[in-house]
């Protein structure tokens, strides 16, 4: 499955080039992780749950990475 959208442009980058620039160095490995476990499924309703869980800690890492430009 493709991973069509995303939010946030170093989430992007990780994904497309596999730049780690623009998303915090503690969590570019788990990151990594949950975009190969989302692009290796067939299809959405595969993901149920770890959809839901992958979106709550995308909103945390935000929220870490908005914290860290005040």
């Amino acid at each position: 499955m493709n991973i069509r959208n995303f939010l946030h442009k170093g989430l992007l980058r990780l994904y497309v080039e596999d730049s780690p620039r623009g998303v915090p160095p503690d969590a570019v490995a788990k990151l990594r992780t949950m975009l190969t476990f989302l692009q290796d499924m067939r299809s959405p309703e595969e993901a149920g749950a770890y959809v839901r869980k992958l979106r709550s800690l995308l909103r945390l890492q935000l929220l870490k990475l908005k914290s860290l430009h005040l």
